[in-house]
């Protein structure tokens, strides 16, 4: 029996990566639906049954940009938790964030993603992300 991702009964599992290309860019897309509906983020998606998260992280990058990468590492864990109206649990994500790299900058938003762009620096205000997107770009484009 799968469980519904809205008002679930308990958290889902996903995955994220910051993808670096050579030129030491990092790929964020534009979320195409809920949750985060047009907010920027970064590529990843749910893990299903019985998917390691290496694959799951592979399957989630190919889905969304139809591009090939190599995990570097599991760079951290954090909740992405989303209320209705009434304060009630809509979504709860526990995301594994991890560092890949591609030297693919030829990116096809599929899926979830209904848009990108290579960043190198911060941007500024013409990227609204979704809720702790921005600290972990900032965290990896400070080292």
């Amino acid at each position: 029996m799968s469980q519904s991702r809205t008002y679930p009964n308990r958290p889902i599992i996903a995955v994220s990566t910051l993808i670096k290309n050579p030129g030491k860019e990092i790929l964020i897309v534009r979320r195409a639906g809920a949750p985060g509906k047009g907010l920027w983020s970064l590529p990843g998606g749910a893990i299903e049954l019985g998917e390691k998260l290496e694959d799951a992280l592979k399957r989630g990058i190919w889905e969304e940009c139809h591009i090939t990468t190599k995990i570097e590492k599991l760079t951290g864990a954090f909740n992405r938790i989303f209320r209705d109206e009434k304060q009630r649990v809509k979504y709860h994500y526990v995301v594994l964030n991890y560092l890949c790299h591609t030297t693919d900058k030829s990116v096809q938003p599929a899926g979830d993603v209904d848009k990108y762009a290579w960043i190198k620096q911060k941007t500024g205000s013409q990227y609204r992300y979704t809720e702790g997107v921005e600290e972990l770009i900032l965290e990896y484009l400070s080292l």
